[in-house]
């Protein structure tokens, strides 16, 4: 993996062990950085449809 820190924000997360070793695992298998936000874009799409069709008041059981 690229050291390229000195252009990125600094993040408290990226030192974490499990961080860097998912970081190691996803530049291993040559996952773009576009990619992964293009991942997260849509799982987080995914998750706004989902509570946007949630009724607003749900019935009291």
């Amino acid at each position: 993996m690229s050291d390229s820190s000195g252009d990125r924000r600094p993040v408290k997360s990226r030192s974490w062990k499990v961080s860097q070793a998912l970081a190691t695992w996803l530049d291993s298998r040559n996952c773009f950085p576009n990619l992964i936000s293009e991942i997260v874009l849509a799982v987080g799409l995914a998750g706004g449809f989902t509570v946007a069709r949630r009724p607003l008041n749900p019935p009291l059981q």
